[in-house]
């Protein structure tokens, strides 16, 4: 990832917590999503974080233009809930001798996707990306680009298992912004089979993939692919443990004991595969391409399909042998009839049975460690 030091066409004039103000100069020419921006003809791009939007975005986007120290109509905004010196990604391209440089703020939340239940929700994160191409390009190049950008960037979105309703294509509010040099017989086509558009979808899905890799942490993942936080997988395999305590035990001491047998389960490589194949089989089942299995069969998490619990077990078999296995057909037993567990009951057809399996494969090894009957 480069620095903005490396940036040449998208001139940093102020960047720090609050804004990042960038100027290009005359005879440019930009497509953008931003509020108030379409087709403009710019000179500054401004990302700027802001605490909340209110009502009337016309008077916040012209306090962000005040603050930045720019006129509102040669410039492009995009505003974000995240600090900006901290996230702001920077690379830049060499494409056959035009010059491409991007900018971004990548912030998670809301997520969005095709099913998302609350259409619109506070400003929280927000994925903000502008790309400057320094050649001539026709409109309908700019508009290519722009369609590159965003399919690279719903693409990325659902590689990193955003967690939605339905697959994720990015958040609710994020802005694109496309510039290219103003001029005649430009480029004619950027879209994602040309080595420009390649180039840059590249670099939008690399940037995405690392800033949301560097800035997750294990809880947060584990939400994302498999519904249930770190906390919360911890508290279920205490509460199914508490039907059958090691007495003179304390249970500080055994939540401890499950937390970082979990925590070391997670940093095997195979068992994320376990959890993330399940989050994509319940992804194809909810929009009804798991063929052969109608989107209402598969909601009612029908008994024709034995393909979940097979993951399961397999999964306990991996991390913790056959006693793994029928620690996991007593989750199973459990989870439907424990109101406690019910929240596992409540999870996608594949994800429910890889959270049984990751309960039950913690608590085995550690009744194995109490007990003294590690092999």
């Amino acid at each position: 990832m480069a620095s903005t030091a490396s940036l040449r066409v998208l001139k940093p004039v102020r960047i720090d917590r609050e804004i990042a103000v960038f100027e290009l100069g005359e005879g440019w020419v930009a497509v953008s999503n931003c509020f108030g921006a379409g087709v403009l003809e710019p000179r500054y791009l401004v990302m700027a974080s802001v605490s909340e939007c209110g009502e009337d975005l016309d008077v916040l986007y012209e306090a962000v233009a005040r603050r930045a120290g720019v006129d509102r109509s040669e410039s492009v905004i995009m505003i974000t809930a995240l600090p900006i010196a901290p996230s702001l990604r920077v690379a830049v391209k060499d494409v056959d001798g035009t010059r491409v440089e991007m900018v971004m703020t990548a912030g998670f939340e809301p997520v969005a996707c095709v099913d998302y239940d609350t259409v619109y929700e506070n400003l929280r994160g927000t994925i903000n990306i502008a790309i400057a191409i320094d050649d001539v390009l026709s409109v309908s190049a700019l508009l290519d680009a722009f369609r590159t950008v965003v399919e690279s960037k719903a693409a990325a979105s659902a590689d990193l298992g955003l967690r939605c309703t339905s697959r994720a294509v990015g958040t609710v509010t994020d802005a694109i912004a496309v510039f290219g040099r103003k001029g005649e017989h430009g480029i004619a086509l950027c879209g994602i089979a040309t080595k420009l558009g390649n180039a840059i979808a590249k670099i939008v899905r690399d940037s995405l993939v690392s800033a949301f890799t560097e800035s997750a942490d294990l809880d947060e993942l584990l939400r994302h692919a498999l519904g249930l936080g770190l906390d919360e997988l911890v508290e279920l395999a205490m509460r199914v443990y508490r039907e059958a305590p090691v007495p003179g035990v304390d249970e500080s001491r055994v939540r401890s004991m499950i937390r970082a047998r979990i925590v070391r389960m997670l940093e095997d490589p195979n068992v994320w595969s376990f959890i993330i194949a399940s989050r994509e089989l319940d992804l194809r089942g909810s929009v009804g391409t798991l063929w052969r299995l109608p989107r209402e069969e598969f909601a009612s998490d029908s008994t024709r399909i034995v393909a979940d619990e097979i993951l399961g077990i397999s999964l306990a078999l991996y991390v913790a042998g056959f006693r793994g296995l029928f620690t996991l057909f007593w989750v199973e037993r459990l989870k439907r009839r424990v109101g406690g567990l019910r929240k596992i009951a409540s999870l996608p057809m594949f994800e429910d049975d890889i959270a049984s399996a990751l309960i039950a494969s913690a608590l085995t090894l550690v009744y194995n460690e109490l007990l003294g009957t590690a092999p």
